[in-house]
């Protein structure tokens, strides 16, 4: 692995690159800022990814407008050649890991971080071939982790999850897809065989059925794109993809792979277009497990999982809610989640709480005049097991975690859902400034990490986790091709390790650079 470290940071030298119509970091916070005040309006429900995140926004009246538009940079009869944004990202950690950013492929380890990516988009009007291969590199220095329960040393504290604390003790330097794909278009209908990450639902930091935490894998993703109908705006996808295990497991290699399906509906009624409401559904099997009643499952529409007796299935539901006031420049959301399912209809009505978490959220923008103006966003999560796992006398257990399906609700190492990992309640805060020359970003963040273990355990209250994150982070555009932006912050744990008055902090630092051709 050593040897791969000087080729790595040569390449980062070189190239330096991410995409810029990415699903997460400052150009979706501007997209927000913009449908908010009504100059833009997402081109999606509540499928969102990078295929499905550009707009076609007006030359003026908007802040970021000196920043030109994507243009091809050739076109043949009806094909045209694009290239992605040129950008490279680099952080570092003074003291431990910071696992919570929805930052896709990169981990951030302790110590320096950096990520690229580079590539190409060709497209018609029906075909899009996309390659967009990231390139990461984690420097990876050691810090102090709680005692895993797999049969690796640097494995979750959690059996039945593939989630290490830290990614082994050398620095590596890893290869990725990124948001490559090919897809198809017939109308609305779209096909595609893609690795790009996927976020489903409206929440801004802890979507619960899926996220862009980790990073993207490899599926086919099909359905209906955003469509007008006489009912209003619907949208429906599919997706089946392969899920990986991390290099931090176990070390068996018929175990290696999981089979994810999953879907999500979303509909905006006619009489309300600025209301939207949606279904997430997710279902994962061992790989080698695979047979016709697990794969049809996930139509079944009900989470009753009696007449499976011993489910080898490990299935999660969401319904979520989404409302744009943008006369007012202010949206609210609802992402209320079910994880392990009740047996019986009848459980249902009597513990409608059992393994029931949500994220809630809202957010407002004051513009100031047509180029500037503020956006603040806040955020609950809550994704702690209600009492149902005693009174019905389960064994410990938590969220995104499977008795029988071997990895847990993970890709890679890392977690699918909530940044924040199971078991756990956050809260979220940002305050931002929009201008013609780019942007300032105030945020903090409040995270009790899985409070189940703290609990199921027998700890005492005063162990429990929590970290509390203060940070700035700014965007400067240039000129019309090239911006810069930076970030610091200051993470503070008490309890570390859920240790009592073992407490730590970390001084987090960012820097990066984009070119748009």
């Amino acid at each position: 692995m050593k040897k791969l470290i000087l080729p790595c940071l040569t390449l980062i030298i070189i190239f330096g690159l991410n995409a810029g119509e990415y699903i997460i970091g400052s150009t979706n916070d501007y997209y927000r800022y913009l449908d908010l005040t009504g100059v833009s309006k997402s081109p999606s429900l509540g499928f969102h990814s990078y295929s499905e995140n550009e707009r076609n926004l007006p030359e003026s009246g908007r802040p970021w407008s000196e920043l030109k538009e994507k243009d091809p940079i050739l076109s043949i009869n009806d094909f045209s050649l694009m290239a992605a944004d040129t950008r490279v990202f680099s952080s570092w950690n003074s003291t431990f890991a910071r696992t919570m950013l929805s930052d896709g492929a990169l981990w951030q380890g302790k110590g320096l971080n950096t990520s690229i990516v580079t590539g190409i988009e060709i497209e018609n009007s029906w075909l899009r071939v996309a390659f967009l291969p990231e390139f990461v590199y984690s420097q990876n220095r050691s810090f102090d982790i709680v005692e895993s329960a797999t049969t690796n040393e640097y494995g979750y504290f959690y059996g039945g999850v593939d989630a290490p604390q830290i990614m082994g003790k050398e620095a590596s330097c890893d290869f990725s897809w990124g948001q490559s794909e090919i897809r198809a278009d017939y109308g609305p209908l779209t096909l595609a065989l893609s690795a790009e990450n996927m976020v489903w639902g409206p929440a801004i930091y802890n979507p619960l059925i899926m996220s862009a935490n980790g990073e993207g894998f490899l599926h086919l993703d099909f359905g209906l794109r955003k469509t007008e109908t006489r009912m209003g705006d619907v949208e429906a996808r599919v997706v089946y993809g392969r899920l990986e295990e991390s290099d931090f497991f176990n070390e068996d290699d018929d175990d290696d792979y999981t089979l994810f399906s999953g879907y999500t509906l979303s509909w905006s009624p006619f009489w309300a277009p600025y209301f939207t409401m949606g279904l997430n559904r997710s279902l994962i099997i061992n790989w080698e497990q695979i047979n016709n009643s697990a794969l049809l499952k996930l139509y079944n529409p009900f989470i009753s999982s009696n007449e499976y007796a011993f489910d080898e299935t490990d299935q999660r539901v969401s319904f979520w809610l989404d409302w744009k006031i943008v006369q007012s420049g202010t949206a609210f959301y609802l992402e209320l989640f079910k994880e392990d399912h009740n047996r019986q209809f009848t459980s249902f009505l009597m513990y409608p709480e059992h393994t029931l978490g949500f994220t809630f959220g809202g957010e407002q923008v004051l513009p100031v005049d047509k180029n500037r103006g503020v956006q603040f966003n806040a955020e609950v999560t809550w994704l702690q097991v209600s009492r149902t796992y005693d009174l019905k006398d389960r064994s410990g257990g938590t969220y995104y975690i499977h008795g029988v399906v071997y990895h847990g609700y993970t890709n890679r190492g890392q977690w699918l859902g909530s940044p924040t990992g199971p078991g756990a309640d956050a809260q979220n805060v940002s305050l931002s400034w929009y201008d013609t020359w780019g942007m300032v970003k105030l945020y903090g963040s409040r995270t009790n990490k899985n409070k189940d273990y703290v609990y199921q355990h027998d700890l005492v209250t005063y162990n429990q986790d929590v970290e509390m994150t203060g940070g700035i982070d700014c965007l400067y555009i240039i000129n019309d091709n090239f911006t810069v932006d930076g970030g610091i912050a200051y993470t503070y744990n008490f309890n570390r390790n859920y240790e009592y008055k073992n407490n730590a902090d970390n001084f987090y630092l960012s820097a990066g650079m984009t070119y748009r051709y």
